[in-house]
């Protein structure tokens, strides 16, 4: 399909669009409104482009109704194409004028082609979508990957001061100890490009906490992926760094998007006096105050091959934030070409 070349389907127009020319402002307009993730925005794909160069080809889709391929648009999506295998990036997103989900998925993959695709992602807020993928006629679904996003809904506490009661008492016992005992406790919080002044801190923390739990840690491809998730994510970034008059006690890297900030990683020094923990709460206040119907999207699990010995402190810590659990699922399916 060329530029602008439309494909029609149950009175859906589907266009291809280039992300040379795509109109960027448009394009991130419609995904923060409709709540889709910083993984749909230019400057993540213009990255995710140059990583897998050769590799794989970035297709960008809008899907316009009432109108043809001139009509408001009412979806989009991106995929990566390598032949007939096809990965969605983020997820197919849609406005609340674009009526039913399957349609609008059934007129995008007749654009895209037949093949193999895969669907969703690991910190997706979108409801498991294996069900309406089966319904679509041509369409074999493969394999499922059930998992579960795990996020504070801040609009379920009218307040931040009811928030902060609801959650546990250690943690807020935590937090008062660190404020009382360590000396010198600040918080630098950068965003933009600022965070890049943050990424030694944040890399050389992560690195002593993965040695305390005797866990492998490559620390140049950390740091290369947070420079260019920094650089390409530019205008969402978001770091912080809790600090003692004797240096940096523990350290957040994440994004802000959409109403919602997702904690990526982190990392703190071996008893950090509840540094972590007054950073951590120090970053959902701010998410909150700027955001008091948002979320504070702290990771996911995935229950089939979750480790309670491995893996329970983390989802203890999490809930004593009261997290939501929000199911989701990645999707592997098989789109058959016309017989």
């Amino acid at each position: 399909m060329t530029e602008g070349g439309g494909a029609r389907a149950d009175g859906l127009v589907v266009v291809e669009r280039h992300l040379r020319t795509v109109d960027s402002a448009r394009w991130n307009a419609f995904a923060e409104r409709n709540r889709s993730s910083v993984r749909l925005t230019t400057g993540h794909l213009r990255g995710w482009a140059v990583k897998h160069v050769g590799r794989r080809r970035l297709r960008l889709f809008e899907v316009h109704a009432g109108g043809g391929a001139s009509g408001d648009v009412v979806a989009q999506c991106a995929v990566g194409t390598a032949g007939t295998d096809h990965v969605f990036l983020d997820r197919l997103v849609l406005a609340p004028s674009a009526g039913p989900w399957p349609p609008v998925m059934a007129a995008v993959l007749t654009a895209v082609g037949p093949g193999t695709f895969s669907y969703g992602w690991e910190l997706s807020m979108e409801p498991p979508r294996e069900d309406d993928i089966a319904a679509i006629p041509g369409v074999t679904v493969t394999r499922v990957r059930p998992m579960v996003v795990e996020a504070v809904d801040f609009a379920a506490w009218p307040t931040w001061e009811e928030y902060w009661r609801a959650i546990s008492t250690n943690v807020r016992r935590n937090v008062k100890k660190a404020q009382n005992e360590i000396d010198g406790l600040q918080l630098d919080v950068r965003s933009g490009l600022g965070s890049l002044r943050h990424v030694p801190t944040i890399i050389r923390l992560r690195s002593t906490m993965y040695r305390r739990k005797g866990l492998r840690f490559r620390r140049t491809a950390a740091a290369v992926s947070a420079v260019a998730g920094i650089v390409s994510a530019r205008r969402y970034a978001l770091t912080a760094v809790a600090t003692s008059s004797a240096g940096p006690m523990a350290a957040f890297h994440g994004l802000e998007f959409a109403g919602s900030t997702y904690y990526a990683d982190g990392g703190s020094q071996a008893g950090n006096t509840g540094a972590a923990w007054y950073l951590i709460t120090r970053m959902a206040q701010r998410a909150y105050d700027a955001h008091p119907h948002g979320r504070f999207v702290m990771g996911y699990v995935e229950p089939a091959i979750h480790d309670e010995a491995v893996g329970g402190g983390l989802l203890r810590s999490r809930r004593s934030m009261r997290v939501t659990s929000y199911p989701t699922s990645t999707v592997t399916f098989i789109r058959w070409g016309a017989s």
